[in-house]
Formats: C-alpha cells, sequence, structure tokens
C-alpha cells in the first residue's frame, strides 16, 4: 500500500500565501519578486554538480530588492515590527 503524499507547496507559493495574509506594505511587489530570487536559489543549490562552478550576476537594484524583502518579513517574523526605517534606497511608503 502506497502512501503517496501530494507534494508540499513550493517556497513562493508559500511566501505568496504569507505575504498575502500578513500584507506588509508592498506585499503585491514582493510577491511578483520573490519567485527570481527562489528560482536563483534553486539553480545555484540544485544544480546536482558539485565541480560545476557557476557565475550568477545579480544588479543592484534586485539586490536592493532582496535585501528589503528579507528585512521587512524576518523583522516581522521575529519582532511582529511591521516599520522599518526609511533610508536612501527605501524611501517612505
Amino acid at each position: 500500500m502506497d502512501d503517496q503524499r501530494p507534494a508540499p507547496p513550493s517556497l513562493s507559493e508559500r511566501f505568496r500565501c504569507w505575504a498575502a495574509d500578513v500584507r506588509l506594505a508592498g506585499w503585491e511587489k514582493d510577491i511578483m519578486a520573490f519567485p527570481k530570487f527562489s528560482r536563483m536559489r534553486n539553480l545555484l543549490l540544485h544544480q546536482g554538480e558539485s565541480e560545476l562552478e557557476l557565475k550568477v550576476t545579480v544588479d543592484a537594484q534586485d539586490i536592493r530588492t532582496l535585501e528589503d524583502i528579507a528585512e521587512r518579513y524576518v523583522s516581522f517574523a521575529l519582532f511582529g515590527w511591521t516599520d522599518i526605517y526609511n533610508n536612501k534606497d527605501r524611501p517612505a511608503a
């Protein structure tokens, strides 16, 4: 007797559900951006060839976007904070 369970939701799908649930400022854009970063991560970690050298180019805007997403959602998850400071790269919403 096979005990086959459905595949768990992808990381992007879990993030989409969480972001839609907590609705931090800019969550709609976060949902659109997150799959790109998840794909980058998967390509880097799941290539399957340990001897293969990969070079990934990420532009400055992508780095700022990923930092912003990580900072806001980690801050919310750990401390319940929804207000993050503004700086030159993160203008007031």
